[in-house]
């Protein structure tokens, strides 16, 4: 960065349009992306990959927006409307900057903030840049088309998910079970029209309803089940945290029926089927993000487009609850798998048992004791002609 800051630079004031060049450089991909989920997702880049990306770009513009802006303050002429713009944006970039480190600590504030100070920043920086020359001008044009077709896009794909023309109106997505399982909820969803979801994705969700403020509340939850039938179901575990997910555990009979929004799917899907074998681990309610990899490999594996031809599901639970019972049962019940794919063992240490080890038919072990997570490894890993993937989510619920 010193080195184009300096490179055949002369005087300050070559410098300051070095920096602001720069500056302007950076914000672009910022600026013209839009959301942040949705240009990872296009662009076939995990989220966490794209989240950086735009953390490192966002602190590479409010460095060189500070340069641009000491040497400015340098001159001592008049503070004119546009240098008290050009200080709005670099407090509004800086501060932007530095907001993610609260994301963690208050999801809904951090969200807000993010998009009063981003709002900030456009309008201070498009004054600001009036006093520099037309290519800064251009460029910032040409920024703010993007943002607006890729917006526009986005919108569209929304539309087109959440309403369908049934009966000369438009039928929005509700929520029609509720479940709560300790410190989480389960949302069941009618969908009006089929949606494509993939393990490891994940929607955002906004309740359409006046209460607690909810409409401006939008969240990214996992979609852990889904139904692709005549009438689409889909269901979203909502993990209890702070501010509105908190309040919604302690009043979950608010969303029954409620409407909502969705955007996504978003985030890289993770294909199992193409591994020989496929090991899930899983403890307390940390289950709800293996189901959909057991759905979608054994749906894969029905359609005969998986090499997988061995499936074991390892889960320790204090409370086999009814729904994720249902759920597995389904899988069980389905004839088209072959009888060797299947293997679940379900580890309920706390029941007192004269016999350690229960069957419930040939697909199903139930197992009183801790797992030992290294001898089930070590029993796949004896056959090493064969591709293993091994995944694992820990959330203990007792």
């Amino acid at each position: 960065m010193a080195l184009f800051n300096t490179y055949k630079v002369s005087n300050a004031r070559e410098a300051a349009s070095r920096a602001a060049y720069a500056t302007v450089a950076h914000l672009l991909p910022l600026v013209c992306s839009g959301q942040l989920s949705f240009v990872s997702y296009s662009f076939g880049i995990p989220g966490s990959v794209g989240l950086s990306f735009h953390e490192a770009f966002g602190w590479m513009a409010a460095v060189q927006g500070a340069v641009h802006s000491i040497i400015k303050l340098q001159d001592k002429g008049d503070w004119t409307v546009l240098t008290k713009a050009g200080l709005v944006a670099l407090c509004s970039l800086l501060a932007l900057s530095c907001l993610p480190f609260a994301r963690s600590l208050a999801y809904e504030i951090f969200l807000v903030t993010h998009q009063l100070l981003a709002i900030t920043f456009a309008l201070a920086l498009w004054l600001h840049v009036q006093s520099l020359n037309n290519i800064v001008r251009r460029l910032c044009f040409i920024a703010l088309l993007l943002f607006i077709a890729t917006s526009c896009y986005r919108y569209a794909r929304q539309v087109y998910g959440n309403l369908v023309p049934i009966r000369e109106a438009m039928r929005l997505i509700q929520i029609e079970e509720v479940r709560k399982l300790d410190d989480s909820l389960i949302l069941g969803l009618h969908f009006p029209r089929s949606w494509k979801i993939r393990p490891g994705q994940h929607l955002y969700l906004t309740v359409l309803t006046s209460r607690s403020g909810s409409i401006l509340q939008r969240h990214p939850f996992t979609v852990t089940w889904w139904n692709a039938s005549q009438e689409p179901r889909m269901y979203l575990m909502i993990r209890a945290q702070r501010g509105w997910t908190k309040s919604i555990l302690d009043r979950p009979d608010l969303l029954k029926s409620r409407k909502v929004w969705l955007d996504g799917p978003y985030g890289m899907p993770i294909c199992l089927e193409n591994y020989g074998t496929v090991i899930l681990f899983a403890s307390g309610d940390g289950i709800f993000a293996q189901l959909p990899f057991l759905k979608a490999v054994t749906e894969a594996c029905k359609l005969s487009r998986a090499r997988t031809r061995r499936i074991k599901l390892v889960w320790l639970t204090y409370d086999f609850n009814e729904q994720v019972r249902e759920w597995i049962q389904t899988i069980l019940n389905d004839k088209d798998l072959y009888p060797g794919l299947l293997d679940l063992c379900v580890h309920e240490p706390n029941t007192q048992m004269s016999s350690k080890i229960k069957s419930r038919g040939r697909r199903v072990k139930i197992v009183h004791d801790i797992p030992n997570v290294r001898s089930y490894l070590q029993l796949e890993l004896n056959h090493p002609e064969t591709e293993i993937a091994v995944t694992g989510e820990s959330r203990h619920n007792h």
